[in-house]
């Protein structure tokens, strides 16, 4: 109860879409959107980076040639490899649509 006698409310917001099946509204969680292009470019990044660390190939050229790629292609794709744990698994979850990086455009942050 609350102090004025009537009973005491509690109100929570959540994020939800909400749809109409057949005449009843419903209310539906958000969907995580997980970005395919990206998550096979990192798991690229981390395959040709043992590549190289294990030795089967002696530089980055002779890697850009055997997988038949550019070699500024493959420059910019090993630098996922860099990418903080917590950001890859917030891009494999579907978590990070706008918000990795912090959104203050300062490239600082972390994760939501």
């Amino acid at each position: 109860m609350s102090p004025s006698g009537g009973e005491a409310a509690i109100t929570d917001s959540i994020a939800a879409t909400m749809r109409r099946y057949a005449g009843v509204l419903n209310a539906l969680p958000p969907r995580s959107r997980v970005d395919n292009a990206l998550v096979k470019a990192i798991a690229r990044a981390h395959r040709w980076k043992r590549m190289i660390e294990s030795g089967r190939l002696a530089s980055l050229t002779e890697l850009a040639d055997a997988e038949k790629i550019n070699r500024a292609y493959l420059y910019r794709i090993l630098r996922l490899t860099l990418l903080a744990p917590d950001v890859v698994e917030a891009i494999v979850d579907g978590r990070a649509g706008g918000e990795v990086g912090g959104g203050d455009g300062g490239g600082a942050g972390g994760v939501g």
